[in-house]
């Protein structure tokens, strides 16, 4: 009869833990998603800024003006 209390005990906790891994494992992935955005952004507004300077057209200096601008805004 004693061990009741112990393994609902065992078992609270061991839920407990698994919310808090569940929960770290989402931030993380959540924080990869965004470091990949991040770097596709920058990835962007790099092939931009050279296609400017490369060809010195306008329609490659508007897409970068917009990913900087969007990079800001977040």
């Amino acid at each position: 009869m004693s061990m009741v209390p112990l393994f609902f005990w065992l078992f609270s906790r061991a839920m407990h833990e698994l919310e808090n891994s569940r929960a770290w494992l989402e931030h993380t992935y959540g924080v990869l998603e965004q470091l990949h955005r991040l770097r596709s952004d920058i990835d962007t507004l790099e092939i931009a800024r050279k296609g400017y300077f490369i060809r010195h057209h306008s329609e490659h200096l508007l897409q970068f003006s917009m990913c900087a601008r969007a990079y800001r805004r977040e």
